[in-house]
């Protein structure tokens, strides 16, 4: 089944960390807008598009349809193909497809734009890229310290960034070399709002909803999230710690010391991140430059404060046991007018 050159499939492949949450968030809550522009996103993995759902086609499905192996690529092209044809046939012209983890599966996702071309639709890759050390810092705090995706106590910066040391140009050369399609990079760093950006970049006209995700949280709130997961050889996802002081106290349970200043980078770490990724850049800012973007930049960061003080952490654990104790004499109150005994 092939697809008239008259619809655009815009893909958006992160990199991880450069607004990608806001970008999802505010194309999900700006239908109308899109439909004025002819345009529809179809979210992470295609659960945006009606009809029925392979078990795959969820928000973060991308990992489970990769378990399926080839069967599960096949599902995908075929849904995206047939997709393109009903929303050319209703009159759409740009089709957005977001999703931060495609970056880092160049061979696969390349071969599936590839059938997708072949086929008769215009393809369009977007990356953003950022400062290394900016990133490093960003990522750190993401999965790090809210979500603990390692196993074990929670690791400083030093030791997180040992292996996760930024490498965008050896997933960004496979896209921007290919020969049969058109990769735009862009500087995160040069845009004022990423969001604002990349809908320009599109080339979509009228008022829409800027929507922010995935903000940097108070330094209290981190601290709280670095103390809880230090408790655990485990992973701990960022959502659980909700959940945890709502359902559960720690009270008579043994409480880890954590030395928490010490995990967050000083100005010398973020400065062997630029270090260690020269090479890297250098061969970034040249994409970047024959793209007529500014090259990232090697001044050192501003060193942020994430210092908290123990009557902030007294603060929250105030608000959070009065609250408890308003549910409860709610709870109480509802008993007793129905004359059940507590």
């Amino acid at each position: 089944m092939n697809v008239e050159n008259e619809i655009t499939l815009y893909v958006h492949i992160g990199y991880g960390k450069t607004g990608s949450s806001s970008i999802q968030k505010t194309l999900k809550r700006n239908g109308d807008f899109l439909k004025n522009n002819a345009a529809f996103y179809i979210g992470l993995m295609g659960e945006l598009l009606p009809g029925e759902k392979y078990s795959w086609q969820i928000p973060f499905g991308w990992g489970r349809l990769l378990k399926l192996g080839e069967t599960g690529i096949k599902e995908l092209k075929a849904m995206l193909l047939d997709n393109m044809r009903i929303l050319k046939d209703e009159g759409v012209e740009k089709v957005i497809w977001s999703n931060e983890s495609f970056l880092k599966s160049p061979l696969i996702v390349i071969d599936i734009l590839k059938f997708l071309k072949e086929n008769g639709v215009n393809i369009q890759v977007i990356a953003y890229v950022r400062r290394h050390d900016a990133w490093a810092r960003s990522a750190y705090l993401q999965w790090g310290l809210k979500h603990k995706t390692y196993r074990g106590k929670v690791k400083s910066f030093k030791e997180w960034v040992k292996s996760n040391t930024p490498d965008f140009y050896g997933y960004l050369s496979q896209w921007v070399e290919l020969d049969w399609g058109n990769t735009v990079v862009r500087n995160f760093d040069c845009v004022e709002n990423v969001t604002d950006d990349f809908i320009q970049l599109l080339d979509l006209k009228g008022d829409y909803l800027n929507c922010r995700d995935n903000d940097t949280p108070s330094s209290t709130a981190l601290y709280l999230w670095a103390l809880y997961n230090n408790q655990y050889e485990r992973q701990v996802l960022p959502g659980e710690l909700y959940g945890f002081l709502v359902s559960h106290g720690i009270i008579g349970t043994h409480i880890n010391e954590l030395d928490y200043c010490s995990l967050f980078p000083s100005a010398n770490d973020l400065e062997e991140v630029v270090k260690n990724s020269e090479r890297d850049r250098v061969q970034v800012n040249s994409v970047l430059r024959e793209q007529g973007q500014e090259a990232l930049s090697d001044i050192p960061l501003e060193e942020k404060n994430y210092n908290v003080t123990q009557s902030q952490i007294n603060a929250v654990f105030l608000n959070v046991i009065k609250k408890q104790q308003e549910e409860i004499a709610s709870i109480k109150e509802i008993l007793l007018r129905n004359n059940i005994s507590i």
